[in-house]
């Protein structure tokens, strides 16, 4: 028998997204994705977009675009972006004639709209939940709901010595640089999330991980919809990289990882840079006595080298040029910026 949650009376019976999964990097999005993907009634693409932003900030507010000819215009950019190029390679293709039938053309919200449930899971007929999980997007908050007032937001944190650890394994970027991007993002949430309080989440991915059906009856009930014990398992690996990496159960040791990884004087710094959103948060603090932030200079030092790392892993990754060729589009494009 199915277990039923039932759904937050203030929540709308009809409520068909978007949902928006944000966050730091290595922070449990995929995870989160791949969860909710399991609902029958949600339909996240498993590529990050990155478009929202990138386009809206080239284009304009309002959108600009009055007829097909535009959308044909618009669709060329759209096909040069390294989201377009990932979904290609998964062996999906945009049917123009279609879109172009179906969208207002100067509504930014339609367009991205069809774009996201198109390329999501459930294919384009699909009629539920539709939505989108690219990490970056929470330096955008503002903006989507402006576009979307409907869409609700789902922002899951993890502890900044786990998260920079993970960082730094994954890409060679800089632990403290890391630690300080989590601090000024979360800072950067809690001042322009308060007006959109009803429709913003905070999940842990920690309690994510240490009582996984708990944490999803929780989203469920944000969402407004019913709990389905599907929403526990994973049909296939979430995570290419990490120690996460080709499983497809929930992890729950991928946690505090860093207490064996780092050393005492590596923890403290990272608390030191992270020290007042870690105390608002309840992190318990291990060694850091208070708030001691980068200086400009290491900040400035740590950027130009995790450049460097971020675009060797990639032409390590997909071989010199293919790897450089994704690096310059995913900086360009990339919804961090």
């Amino acid at each position: 028998n199915s277990e039923i949650s039932m759904p937050n009376p203030s929540s709308e019976d009809n409520f068909k997204g978007p949902i928006f999964i944000v966050g730091m990097p290595r922070s449990g999005t995929k995870l989160l994705r791949d969860l909710l993907n399991q609902h029958p009634s949600i339909s996240i693409p498993k590529i990050e977009s990155h478009i929202i932003p990138y386009f809206v900030r080239k284009y304009g507010d309002p959108c600009p675009f009055k007829d097909a000819a535009d959308l044909h215009r618009f669709l060329d950019d759209f096909e040069t972006t390294y989201f377009y190029s990932l979904l290609k390679g998964e062996g999906m293709k945009l049917d123009r004639k279609d879109m172009i039938r179906q969208v207002d053309p100067g509504s930014w919200s339609s367009i991205f709209q069809y774009l996201l449930r198109y390329f999501g899971p459930k294919g384009k007929d699909f009629d539920g939940i539709w939505g989108d999980k690219t990490p970056g997007y929470v330096n955008h908050i503002p903006l989507l709901k402006k576009l979307f007032p409907a869409g609700k937001i789902i922002h899951i944190i993890r502890d900044p010595r786990d998260y920079s650890l993970s960082v730094h394994k994954t890409w060679g970027k800089s632990l403290y640089r890391a630690a300080a991007k989590w601090k000024s993002t979360l800072d950067r949430v809690g001042r322009t999330t308060q007006e959109f309080a009803a429709d913003y989440m905070e999940v842990f991915y920690e309690s994510l991980l240490n009582d996984s059906k708990q944490m999803m009856l929780e989203i469920c009930r944000f969402l407004g919809i019913s709990f389905v014990p599907e929403m526990l398992e994973l049909k296939a690996s979430t995570e290419y990289y990490g120690d996460a990496k080709g499983s497809t159960t929930i992890v729950n040791a991928n946690q505090k990882k860093y207490l064996e990884a780092l050393s005492r004087g590596q923890v403290q710094r990272i608390e030191q840079i992270t020290y007042p959103q870690l105390n608002r948060l309840n992190y318990p603090v291990e060694f850091a006595g208070g708030h001691k932030p980068m200086t400009g200079v290491e900040n400035k030092v740590a950027q130009i080298r995790d450049a460097v790392n971020s675009s060797l892993f990639h032409m390590k990754e997909k071989g010199p040029v293919n790897g450089l060729i994704a690096f310059v589009k995913l900086h360009f494009q990339s919804s961090w910026r």
